[in-house]
């Protein structure tokens, strides 16, 4: 399986490269029947200030069952594009598109991935991201919190596919785990790509690439909960040992904490309502150092998660979070035989 997988991308046609006259287009405005009939072509409109370039978002929608878009099916997808009759791609346009945005994708397969999405949905906090619950599910959204012209920019989202799918393409405990970079800076940061003068990218430089954009950036949203600090683990299961009998969950988690500054973090979240944001902007106001984002927020991201996962009664002793750590860096990983190894010792 390719290193570098898309659903969808945002690509830029030099004039050369498409037939002239190409009439503009999107699902947004279209009735249900021309969805269907131009599956995973979302819109075609022109480059701003030169109306010669096509611009165009497609999706994996173009190709069979769940296959996503790679170095090795992208001339199949052009030629898709193309049946659609609205526009037409000339040969050697693959060679001189640029990329302008990514949603890049990994599918991975874990049983019992509903109980894993809660894992993370409950424990997964870091500084540098807003974390965003989806309502109705266990889908979790990553919003990166700083400077939208950041590297970093963007967001990251992992969510259960299977129950998404109304075709029934995918098995039981798929997990879709998806990065957006939606500038030039986050491109090059997350697949390791140059860009020329204008900051254009070749869309070939981005299927080309090494890099695992997925699995790096989960790594760093999830790592406390890929390998949690042995202070965390211990605290866990003191709290989990307390008794709330008679009185409110809320209430037994304070009086089972067994240090003092643990007790004035917890005293802080909760009188700012549990908001890592405005806790920042409270200490950044008082602080005097300089000390990063990250390192004020870790006491307060680390106490949210234990409190979150008090309150819902989820541990991040989960094994399928090895699972899906391996996965994305190792899409022949075995996870039926992690399993038996694990069991068996």
């Amino acid at each position: 399986m390719p290193t570098s997988t898309s659903d969808s991308l945002k690509i830029l046609l030099p004039p050369e490269t498409v037939k002239p006259g190409f009439a503009y287009f999107s699902t947004r405005n279209s009735s249900q029947a021309e969805k269907t009939r131009t599956p995973g072509l979302q819109t075609i409109t022109a480059e701003r200030g030169d109306r010669r370039s096509a611009v165009i978002e497609i999706s994996s929608k173009l190709l069979p069952g769940t296959e996503l878009i790679h170095r090795g099916n992208i001339a199949q997808v052009f030629d898709k594009i193309n049946e659609t009759g609205r526009i037409e791609i000339l040969p050697g346009a693959l060679e001189q598109a640029y990329c302008l945005t990514v949603d890049a994708a990994t599918d991975i397969v874990i049983p019992g991935s509903a109980e894993l999405l809660k894992v993370i949905n409950v424990l997964a906090y870091h500084s540098d991201y807003r974390k965003q619950s989806h309502p109705r599910n266990t889908n979790t959204t990553f919003y990166f919190a700083g400077s939208k012209r950041s590297k970093h920019a963007g967001k990251a989202k992992i969510y259960d596919k299977f129950a998404e799918d109304k075709e029934g393409h995918f098995e039981p405990g798929t997990i879709r785990c998806e990065l957006t970079c939606s500038t030039s800076k986050s491109i090059q940061y997350s697949y390791g790509v140059g860009a020329n003068r204008e900051g254009r990218i070749l869309l070939l430089d981005v299927l080309n690439s090494e890099y695992n954009p997925v699995a790096d950036k989960l790594e760093k949203i999830l790592g406390s909960l890929y390998a949690p600090k042995a202070e965390d683990v211990a605290l866990m299961k003191i709290v989990r040992s307390s008794s709330s009998e008679g009185i409110s969950k809320a209430k037994a988690f304070l009086m089972a904490l067994p240090a003092q500054k643990d007790m004035q973090v917890f005293s802080m979240l909760s009188q700012l309502e549990f908001d890592l944001e405005n806790i920042y902007k409270l200490l950044k106001g008082i602080q005097k150092s300089r000390t990063g984002k990250a390192k004020v927020l870790e006491p307060y991201a680390r106490m949210l998660a234990q409190y979150s996962g008090f309150m819902e009664d989820v541990t991040v002793e989960h094994e399928g979070l090895v699972s899906l750590r391996e996965q994305l860096r190792n899409p022949s990983f075995n996870t039926d035989l992690y399993q038996a190894l694990a069991t068996a010792a």
